[in-house]
């Protein structure tokens, strides 16, 4: 079955990374410092990473990007390649979903991952001759006509039980050749019996192991034989007979032939080789302090182009010896679990802690600032060595340039302009360790007075705090936890100053007040909130917490969200989560009862944006009982329905999800109310033909009353805007697009004592 879009590529429609998004808009935020596959055109090079792809004019040095958002099918790419004659670009997933781009159009076929099949269906590479792209697979080879996109036929390569991973394939003489887990196997192409794998006769001269490679090169073929991670072999026939081939021995990541050539792609270096299998040419790409990951290298007249996944793609001149590094905006992992928000700063970190177990993934922090992303550096300081799994973030609200990060296991990590600056644990800090020399801290918090409030688990003091002198102080949570062997995860401090932590594996929720006297301990008042008497459905995991803008309480758990909304009764006993209830069709439910709440964030109009597990995300109206947009895989260009973390931009109102798959944002249509009418903005603005979007008004007093007029005077249309924003779809009441003109925007704050006034221009 075939699926037909547009992929997005003109410059009027593709959206520049230092331009805003428009209102109802996806942008993706994915890196672009490491690619695996690279495919080259006569005037383009495409670039692969796991979740999009790169192109760049070979004139031009300067790369666009693809995703699901401008027209891909999904994320998760395995390979690419580029059909020559045909002029099409091969995108495999991991899903062994295909598709074909041609002329600005993509063709899906979703054939091969629809099918029901046991094992994996991975397409491990692609492979094209004579208008047939042969595609690699675990479970066989499979025939894809260029022409009409038909699947022509399917090799199974599977012997009774015996299944046999293909990992690549090469037509040499009148023999195809498939490189497999177990060995080296090839067949008459003329064969009737392609699809019976018995048939195929086994390379015996060859060594038994894995192979990954097997490649034609003129009047010879080679094949790599894996052995471990720091060494591979390499084997050739020249037609008599295989021999090891006189290479260097190293691991091998890909191997590329033309004009009589052979080029080896290594872990760190390419080697080219003559037909008489002489070394003519070696290079590297990066610096000796450079931590190289080539995955994949192709020759291209004078120029070699080196698909690395750690330091971007790289171009080298065989001939003058000069080399470039290419990458494009991003942040530094496409691994995204927590995320921070302070007006228009955005912040995250790739480290996970989920079922509370260590995951060892780099300690990177990338942020987001006036449209453009940076990192700091995992191995930016001998501090930083053997550190991992950055499971939390908070901005400095007074110093948007300052933060600190939560780690599962290693302490805290304090960052500021950009630069790794220090890392807290017990050996300097009032922070404890859980016997065994680890330090966990997943919450952080600042307070009005700029304390920084963090929980530190398995430990005998689970809340700390950093006072705004810099001070350290401890706090045990006595009789509610007890032992080194709790987790204790979420800290929020309220609009009350009361300390909300969540205690997941035991379901509770506690409230701490330090009475605004954070060294006076005596005055100190310690509560838990019941999270079930008086609810409908008994929970037994509670994920997060956020307090909305009328100052309830939203609690999401392992069955949908929960409400305290009389917080303020928590010392007397008064204070206890509900359930929401919702009425759809005559039936009463309770809000996303059935679904894993993993996240809470509350935009400028107090609507609740949600995540789940599974469902991707919801937005909800301010009270929760209207579902206001739904965004998931199959609805969205959202990457993943697993949603670790929700952050808002709230000045532009840009809507940010940490995915499983990656981070995307959504523009909204809200921001939070400003104090003063001093910085009102209009975007677009002109709005030019053809443009079919909304028009946003930001910088608005919170709840402002707007009315638009035309140059005349008369009212074209009126609403009230959404916390700081108004959006307008540049209709009339009567629903037909306004005419060429000036537009006069006159909002008025609740009281309508504060008036302001903004121009749009609309250009038909």
């Amino acid at each position: 079955m075939k699926r037909i879009v547009s992929i997005v590529v003109f410059l009027g429609m593709l959206l520049s990374a230092a331009a805003q998004v428009p209102v109802g808009k996806f942008k993706s935020h994915l890196p672009y410092n490491g690619f695996h596959s690279v495919a080259v055109a006569p005037d383009c090079i495409y670039a692969a990473t796991n979740s999009s792809i790169a192109y760049m004019d070979k004139d031009a040095d300067e790369m666009n990007t693809w995703s699901k958002i401008e027209g891909l099918s999904e994320v998760g790419i395995s390979d690419i390649c580029y059909a020559t004659k045909e002029g099409v670009l091969i995108v495999a997933y991991e899903t062994s979903n295909l598709d074909f781009i041609h002329d600005g159009k993509v063709v899906n076929i979703a054939d091969i991952k629809n099918k029901a099949m046991q094992g994996s269906k991975r397409i491990n590479k692609i492979f094209v001759n004579e208008g047939i792209a042969y595609l690699a697979s675990a479970f066989g080879v499979v025939l894809v006509d260029l022409h009409s996109y038909l699947i022509l036929d399917t090799w199974f390569t599977k012997i009774g039980a015996v299944q046999y991973d293909v990992r690549d394939i090469a037509i040499y003489g009148d023999q195809y050749y498939l490189a497999t887990d177990k060995g080296v196997f090839h067949i008459d192409k003329t064969s009737r019996r392609l699809a019976d794998f018995t048939q195929w006769n086994k390379v015996e001269t060859l060594p038994d192991g894995e192979y990954t490679i097997v490649e034609e090169a003129g009047q010879r073929i080679f094949a790599v034989q894996h052995v471990n991670h720091e060494l591979d072999s390499i084997f050739v026939d020249a037609g008599d007979g295989w021999q090891p081939a006189p290479f260097s021995l190293n691991a091998v990541r890909s191997l590329d032939a033309a004009d009589g050539l052979v080029l080896v792609c290594y872990w760190g270096f390419v080697q080219m080789y003559d037909a008489d299998n002489e070394s003519v040419y070696y290079a590297r790409w990066v610096d000796d302090n450079s931590i190289e990951d080539a995955r994949q290298a192709v020759l291209d007249g004078d120029f070699i182009w080196v698909a690395d996944n750690n330091n971007g793609l790289a171009r080298l001149n065989r001939h003058w010896g000069t080399r470039k590094l290419f990458t494009a905006d991003g942040p530094h992992s496409e691994m995204v679990y927590r995320l921070a928000a302070a007006d228009d700063m955005v912040a995250m970190v790739s480290g996970s802690n989920i079922n509370w177990g260590a995951k060892y993934l780099p300690s990177s922090l990338s942020y987001y600032y006036n449209y453009d992303w940076q990192t700091v550096w995992y191995n930016s300081s001998p501090e930083l060595k053997n550190c991992y799994d950055l499971v939390e973030v908070a901005i400095n609200p007074r110093n948007k340039t300052e933060f600190y990060a939560g780690s599962w296991g290693y302490g805290l990590f304090h960052y500021q302009d950009g630069v790794f600056k220090k890392r807290y644990d017990e050996t300097n800090s009032s922070l404890r360790d859980n016997g065994n020399g680890k330090t966990f801290v997943s919450g952080i918090a600042y307070d009005q007075n700029n304390n920084m409030w963090l929980t530190n688990s398995y430990s005998s003091a689970p809340l700390q705090v950093i006072k705004s002198d810099g001070n350290w102080q401890a706090f045990d949570l006595r009789p509610y936890v007890s032992g080194t062997s709790t987790v204790v995860d979420k800290v929020l401090v309220d609009s009350r100053n009361y300390k909300w932590l969540t205690v997941p594996r035991e379901n509770k929720l506690l409230v701490f007040y330090d009475n605004g006297t954070i060294d006076n301990r005596s005055d100190d008042r310690i509560t838990s909130v019941n999270l079930n008497t008086y609810s409908n459905i008994q929970t037994t995991m509670i994920n997060c917490i956020a307090e909305d803008k009328e100052g309830e309480i939203w609690i999401g758990t392992d069955q949908g969200i929960k409400v305290v909304y009389n917080p303020y009764n928590a010392f007397n006993g008064g204070a206890y989560a509900q359930n929401i209830l919702l009425e759809q069709e005559g039936y009463v439910q309770n809000l996303l009862q059935d679904e894993q709440v993993t996240c809470i964030a509350v935009d400028g109009a107090n609507r609740k944006w949600i995540g789940t597990s599974k469902a991707g995300a919801f937005l909800m109206s301010a009270n929760g009982t209207e579902e206001l947009l739904r965004f998931s895989e199959s609805n969205s260009p959202m990457f993943s329905n697993q949603i670790f973390d929700i952050a808002i931009n709230h000045v532009t109102g840009e809507v940010f999800f940490a995915t499983a798959k990656g981070l995307i944002s959504y523009r909204g249509t809200a921001t939070a109310g400003r104090e003063t009418y001093d910085e009102v903005t209009v975007f677009p603005n002109p709005v030019r033909e053809g443009y079919d979007g909304y028009i946003s008004v930001t910088g608005l007093k919170d709840k402002s009353f707007c009315k638009i007029v035309d140059s005349s005077g008369r009212l074209v249309w009126q609403s009230y805007a959404n916390g700081g924003e108004l959006v307008w779809d540049g209709k009339n009441y009567a629903g037909k697009k306004v005419a060429t003109g000036v537009y006069f925007v006159f909002s008025s704050d609740e009281n309508g004592k504060k008036r302001n006034v903004a121009k749009i221009l609309v250009i038909k």
